[in-house]
């Protein structure tokens, strides 16, 4: 299984030993209510637990087998903390009229470890390995409108990013063109 470098960090695929720091992550308000929540009975998200997140983290790690590429989790080199997760996924883009299938680039840190440039770190060494080894078209995120953040990962990146054509309101979509494939530059069908 692919295990990736950088500067700073290791990238290596998810073990179910990673988990619990997973899950302590996910655990964090400004974290959950932007990705992998759970609705408690009044509408309200909250984190889920980890007996919830088991059979998510299973499903991945069995995934690089299944289909080359999956989640990998994000550790730093000098002290071996696992500090967030980045992945690649299959992904259904819903664009109103059509769908086409894409893979989305997806990341998340622990709140503690924001603001160090350690998701720009690792996203741009998926980004290159999902063009220059996995040879993918293009590349797409999602996320909440509300989260900047994230959206600024996708920019940092090179991605166009924009109010998503399936859910305008709440969604935005940034795109990423293999800078080796010019058929790969045509963004969602309009």
């Amino acid at each position: 299984m692919t295990r990736l470098e950088t500067a700073r960090l290791t990238l290596r695929p998810l073990e179910m030993g990673d988990l619990n720091d997973f899950v302590a992550m996910m655990e964090h308000p400004e974290v959950y209510s932007m990705m992998g929540f759970g609705i408690m009975p009044d509408g309200r998200k909250r984190a889920r637990t980890l007996e919830e997140w088991r059979p998510r983290f299973e499903y991945r790690i069995a995934q690089f087998d299944w289909e080359g590429f999956g989640e990998w989790a994000v550790v730093m080199k000098v002290s071996g903390a696992f500090v967030g997760m980045v992945g690649l996924q299959f992904y259904l883009l819903d664009q109103g009229t059509v769908a086409t299938p894409e893979i989305e680039l997806f990341y998340g840190l622990k709140r503690e470890w924001w603001d160090q440039g350690i998701m720009q770190e690792a996203t741009s060494a998926i980004v290159r390995y999902a063009f220059e080894t996995l040879k993918l078209r293009r590349l797409t995120s999602v996320c909440y409108r509300e989260n900047l953040r994230s959206a600024n990962v996708m920019r940092r990146v090179g991605m166009t990013v924009g109010s998503h054509p399936g859910n305008p309101d709440g969604e935005m979509l940034g795109v990423l063109a293999n800078p080796h494939d010019a058929a790969a530059s045509a963004g969602p069908a309009e």
